[in-house]
């Protein structure tokens, strides 16, 4: 939270701790726990933030290789899919201070193949 007093980590690829890949995890730094979210099945976070008020999450992830989107998460661990694409990354997601807007970045890739001749 933007008070520092609670933490939250999300799983990414390349994370040793294959545990941990479908949980986000919650740090409160005031009382010294932690209890953890469960994603649904398949789910991978790859970037989250608090929201303006404290009271959930945006994300953005991936289900598999074919779905990316970003999410609102609650404290209780209610997802709502908010945007989706076949290909595209969300990340670096930065909710307004009033809450109404949500800033993010998106990384897509696209490949084209041209046939040269005569060079």
């Amino acid at each position: 939270r933007s008070d520092g007093t609670q933490i939250a980590v999300t799983g990414s690829v390349g994370l040793t701790d294959m545990d941990h890949r479908d949980k986000l995890r919650l740090y409160d730094m005031k009382h010294h726990t932690q209890r953890d979210l469960t994603l649904p099945p398949k789910v991978l976070l790859l970037s989250i933030s608090w929201s303006a008020d404290g009271r959930a999450f945006y994300g953005g992830g991936q289900r598999g290789n074919e779905e990316f989107f970003i999410v609102h998460l609650d404290l209780s661990g209610n997802m709502k899919i908010l945007a989706r694409k076949p290909v595209a990354y969300y990340v670096q997601l930065v909710p307004s201070p009033d809450g109404r807007f949500l800033a993010y970045m998106q990384q897509t890739v696209d490949s084209n193949a041209f046939l040269l001749e005569n060079f």
